[in-house]
């Protein structure tokens, strides 16, 4: 399973439930502190959860993940 976070800002029971998820693959936004992500998408300026869930689709797909149902 993959496990991905389209929260915009940092929120401690996310980061949690990240730490302690047993999903094969963590994906989301690099945030300030602490990051339990595999992968993480970094930024410059604001974004919007769609568009997070748009650049996450686009790398999945460009690093052709095994197994990948997308």
């Amino acid at each position: 399973g993959v496990l991905c976070d389209l929260s915009l800002a940092e929120r401690l029971p996310f980061l949690y439930l990240m730490s302690i998820s047993m999903a094969r693959m963590k994906i989301g936004l690099q945030k300030v502190s602490l990051n339990p992500y595999d992968f993480m998408i970094r930024t410059s300026g604001d974004i919007t959860a769609r568009d997070l869930l748009e650049k996450i689709l686009f790398y999945w797909r460009s690093i052709d993940i095994k197994d990948n149902n997308l």
